[in-house]
Order: structure tokens, then C-alpha cells, then sequence
């Protein structure tokens, strides 16, 4: 069977299987919920972190909060921002993901 879908409608459907299948994974289950890796959008991103849209925007652009690109869509690890949020500022050099995108070694 093929369905026909939209992009965005499609890349929601991926976030939310995603975060079903770290939810139900045995490693995750009963006293660990708390840390559930759930990739966030940036709309998720601004409300965990109580701030505006533009804001995150702005932080990503600057390197001051962790954050995963995959085409043109910005995607954040709940952990990395509850880190974030606890440690009071995110080194870009400190993600090893984003040190090796930008060539390091």
C-alpha cells in the first residue's frame, strides 16, 4: 500500500515513531523514563527552554545550545537541553557530532 504525504506531515511521523520506540525500549523502561532521548523541533526546543522561537534561532546560530541538522529542519536532544539548562551554557566543542561535522579530528 502507498500513501501519499506531505514532508512536514511525514517528518512528524518520523519524530513521533522515534520517540514510541525509545519510550517502549526495555533500556528505557520503568525508572528510566526520566531519560527518554526525544528529538524536539524548534518549537519544542523554545518551550522546555521557556523561551521565544526567534531565540533558539538565535542560540543555534551562535553555538550555545546543542542541536542536530538534517536538511533544512533543526532537531534537539531533550537530554542535551536539560544538560544545557543544568550546566548554564553549552560549548559547541564540548558535542562531538558537531567538532567532527566541522572537520575535526
Amino acid at each position: 500500500m502507498l500513501v501519499s504525504m506531505r514532508k512536514k506531515d511525514l517528518q512528524t511521523l518520523i519524530i513521533e515513531c522515534v520517540n514510541s520506540c525509545l519510550a517502549n525500549h526495555p533500556n528505557t523502561k520503568g525508572n528510566h523514563r526520566e531519560h527518554i532521548n526525544k528529538l524536539l523541533t524548534v518549537q519544542d526546543a523554545a518551550k522546555l527552554l521557556h523561551i521565544t522561537v526567534p531565540t533558539v534561532y538565535s542560540k543555534v546560530s551562535k553555538g550555545e545550545i546543542p542541536f542536530m541538522k538534517r536538511g533544512k529542519r533543526l532537531y534537539f536532544s531533550q537530554v542535551d537541553l536539560m544538560r544545557y539548562v543544568k550546566g548554564g551554557n553549552y560549548a559547541e566543542d564540548d558535542d562531538p557530532v558537531q567538532f567532527l561535522k566541522k572537520g575535526g579530528e
